[in-house]
């Protein structure tokens, strides 16, 4: 799987949490005057958005689509 955005540091790494609303969390960001990597965005697993912290790391906020949210893993087979 390719990472989007593609990474320009080497291989690279990021962090990412879950949020249940990227718009918002893209609206801090540019607010506080981070650099944004990639604007909220539709990807296969849902919405994303990533920026990069004043050390380069990047950072990802993640909204799954709504079919592969809050999946209740004792009720998967």
């Amino acid at each position: 799987m390719d990472v989007q955005p593609a990474s320009t540091h080497g291989q690279g790494g990021e962090i990412a949490f879950r949020t249940d609303a990227v718009e918002a969390v893209h609206a801090v960001w540019v607010e506080r005057g981070y650099t944004i990597l990639q604007g909220p965005t539709e990807l296969d697993f849902g919405r994303s958005v990533t920026m990069a912290d004043p050390d380069g790391n990047r950072i990802r906020a993640f909204q799954p689509r709504p079919d592969l949210s809050r999946q209740d893993p004792a009720r998967q087979g």
